[in-house]
């Protein structure tokens, strides 16, 4: 009985959601620009851009955007900010010990600073994180966050968003990036800096890019590249969710979803690449 309950909220939450995003302004002035994005990249999903000058979603695809596919490594996003919150980790440039253990990839077979372990996606180090946090602070740090949709539970703590029933949607990322950007959460000062560490991924005299991938396959390949660019007083927050139109084609599928991004940020005039 208790499950089902869980199972309405869950179902109601996602409904007011879906309202929400039904209100916001939406335009399909470069739909065709990023559809033609996504095929050249032999791809199938949306990408999401909202424009805070024109207070503006643009998207190929509105739909798809408001569906709801595992958080992947994107979650290492608020897993790092309740981490800093709490104490876990104490700032960008935390060690995380390797244990010694093989992993999956030979890049997370040693010590990593916090920034590192990000940018190189070591799950086995968030895995460890997720524990040390614990299962009282995660389920109260994410709903203080409002990211909705996680399946967390004892059994679940440091796998949920990987596999299994947790679901979040390109609009709803783009909402928790918004929120986090403009210090929304009850945070200390000291935690939304050091996230600022390690969520950038370019910095130049004209624009900084801030991002995170994600992958996961527990339910078919389901790709994501998420959040910001900001240029001079422009902002422009993303969430794309995409998938290899060929499955066997894993190696040029995880480089295209920040690509296809880039290019997408692009073709609206946001930013041009640096040399």
């Amino acid at each position: 009985m208790h499950y089902l309950r869980i199972i309405s909220l869950f179902i109601l939450l996602t409904s007011i959601s879906a309202f929400a995003h039904a209100q916001d302004p939406k335009s399909d002035a470069y739909a065709t620009q990023f559809q033609a994005i996504v095929d050249q990249h032999n791809l199938r999903g949306t990408i999401l851009i909202f424009d805070v000058e024109q207070d503006t979603f643009y998207s190929n695809d509105f739909q798809r955007a408001t569906e709801g596919f595992l958080p992947a490594s994107t979650f290492k996003i608020p897993n790092t900010l309740i981490a800093l919150e709490t104490g876990v980790v104490t700032n960008a440039n935390s060690i995380l010990p390797w244990d010694g253990k093989k992993r999956n990839m030979k890049a997370w077979e040693k010590d990593l600073a916090l920034k590192d372990a990000f940018r190189l996606s070591c799950v086995p180090c968030y895995q460890e994180i997720a524990g040390k946090i614990g299962l009282s602070r995660m389920q109260q740090y994410l709903s203080r966050f409002s990211y909705t949709g996680m399946d967390v539970r004892k059994e679940t703590l440091q796998n949920f968003w990987l596999v299994g029933a947790s679901k979040i949607s390109a609009f709803q990322q783009v909402q928790f990036l918004r929120d986090f950007y403009n210090r929304k959460f009850q945070l200390s000062d000291h935690t939304y800096d050091s996230m600022l560490q390690v969520f950038e991924i370019e910095s130049t005299p004209n624009y900084s890019l801030s991002g995170k991938t994600g992958w996961s396959t527990d339910h078919g390949d389901n790709g994501w590249f998420v959040g910001y660019l900001r240029r001079g007083d422009s902002m422009y927050f993303f969430a794309a969710n995409l998938e290899p139109k060929d499955a066997r084609k894993v190696e040029e599928f995880l480089p295209a979803r920040e690509k296809a991004v880039r290019q997408a940020l692009q073709s609206m005039h946001a930013f041009q690449e640096k040399n």
